[in-house]
């Protein structure tokens, strides 16, 4: 038996983590600490762009993390490892 993996867009999960409207830093904050664009980061938190390979270096640093976990949860990585069905996981 098989289930779906549906990984959650990095822009949400930026926006539920970092950019919380309940106390979070704003979006122009984060985008000059990050040294990119507000208009770039704005369309990765609204979930209308992935996450670039210079992105997610970027977000690895300030964030503490990697920068492979960036990649693997952004849409173009997401559509090239799960085809038109989603990705398939094993339980056994």
């Amino acid at each position: 038996m098989s289930e779906m993996f549906n990984p959650m867009h990095p822009g949400r999960v930026l926006k539920n983590t970092v950019c919380r409207e309940d106390g979070g830093i704003s979006v122009t904050e984060f985008a000059m600490r990050l040294k990119v664009s507000r208009v770039t980061l704005s369309r990765v938190l609204n979930g209308h762009a992935g996450v670039s390979a210079e992105l997610a270096i970027r977000l690895g640093a300030a964030l503490g993390s990697s920068a492979q976990m960036w990649m693997v949860c952004s849409p173009p990585m997401i559509s090239r490892r799960r085809g038109s069905s989603g990705i398939r996981r094993s339980s056994g």
